[in-house]
């Protein structure tokens, strides 16, 4: 019997396998305003604050240590106020020449050509090579910014150096403290008075109507 192909039966229809193609992704890929990208710069940002605060709190341990190494006489005169300079340094405190046989820094025994030289400051005898720095000392021998400029060992030299560092962070923190608590002080504005009493409007408007032709009616 003949069967139109319109009506004969076929075999079940087989998906056709769909071409391989990239699969969207579930996110939108990062970006510049994604949050992770967020997350990863904000923990940057912590980082960057923590490496700075690690910073200031080895300046306070450096500071600290500054303090620890003076010596008393250098610590006490830090915490008061330095005087008024009266003259130069005192000699008192000198170490005799007899009883030094060598550099107090170096060790290096003294002869006619290798000299002793006196520390201002705290009247040890050094050698020429440990005798070429600078302090400024009052008339008792101690430091003071405004004293005398006078030859020092380095051991001097160094502690004059970590007291001027000290004094010159003490005074910025002063400052800043001052600046802070002083608050800014907006003047006042004053508004010009510009209305007029009743006799200048009273003399204005007879003054305009001189010379006006008045109607009868």
């Amino acid at each position: 019997m003949y069967i139109p192909a319109a009506l004969r039966p076929t075999d079940s229809a087989k998906p056709t396998d769909i071409p391989n193609r990239p699969r969207a992704p579930d996110t939108p890929p990062a970006s510049k305003q994604s949050s992770f990208d967020s997350t990863k710069t904000s923990g940057k940002m912590s980082t960057d604050s923590g490496s700075i605060l690690r910073t200031d709190s080895l300046l306070e341990d450096d500071m600290e240590s500054l303090r620890r190494g003076l010596s008393r006489a250098a610590s006490d005169g830090l915490e008061e106020e330095p005087g008024n300079v009266t003259g130069m340094p005192t000699t008192a405190h000198w170490k005799p020449d007899t009883m030094a046989s060598d550099c107090a820094v170096c060790h290096q025994s003294f002869t006619w050509f290798f000299r002793r030289h006196h520390c201002r400051r705290c009247g040890d005898i050094v050698c020429d090579n440990h005798i070429t720095k600078r302090v400024r000392l009052d008339q008792n021998a101690r430091l003071h910014p405004q004293g005398a400029e006078s030859k020092a060992c380095d051991p001097c030299w160094q502690e004059w150096m970590a007291v001027m560092r000290l004094r010159h962070s003490r005074s910025n923190s002063i400052a800043e403290s001052q600046s802070s608590s002083q608050g800014t002080t907006v003047p006042a504005l004053t508004i010009p008075n510009q209305s007029r009493n009743g006799e200048d409007v009273r003399i204005g408007s007879m003054a305009r109507s001189e010379g006006m032709v008045w109607s009868t009616f």
